[in-house]
């Protein structure tokens, strides 16, 4: 066999070998295909795989729907509130979990009044939707 074919025939193989690692599929790989792959199904199906709570309404959650996540034709279910409607209906704050003094924040969703421990528990209030303010209050009804 001369010089050249044998020249060509290791320049082959070695573009081969060079080829095969190349299309090697490392972890990092799979990892980031798997996490595209979780995503894109987060972004099909986000409102429908939030908790929800036993009354087959969507719970309070901390994170906000990707797509906005307010319902114009939502309609709340709340029952009407009692002839006590000057006392919180919640014995800890709903946030911290802190009980509330007597005479801290309070807000007044619908008839029902919500009573805060502080000022700074009091801000994610106003950045929860609607069904999630009416989902808090059921909560605290129980």
């Amino acid at each position: 066999m001369s010089n050249r074919k044998r020249r060509m025939r290791e320049h082959a193989a070695q573009e081969a070998a060079e080829a095969a690692r190349r299309r090697r599929i490392l972890p990092i790989k799979v990892g980031v295909g798997f996490g595209v792959f979780v995503l894109g199904g987060a972004l099909l199906f986000g409102n429908a795989l939030r908790a929800r709570d036993s009354t087959g309404s969507p719970g309070p959650s901390l994170g906000m729907s990707l797509f906005g996540g307010s319902d114009p034709t939502y309609v709340s279910d709340l029952p009407p509130p009692g002839p006590n409607t000057r006392v919180p209906i919640n014995d800890t704050d709903p946030f911290s979990g802190k009980p509330h003094p007597f005479n801290g924040p309070t807000v007044t969703h619908k008839g029902y009044v919500i009573g805060f421990c502080c000022n700074e528990s009091y801000k994610p209030w106003g950045r929860l939707s609607e069904r999630e303010r009416d989902a808090l209050v059921r909560r605290h009804l129980r």
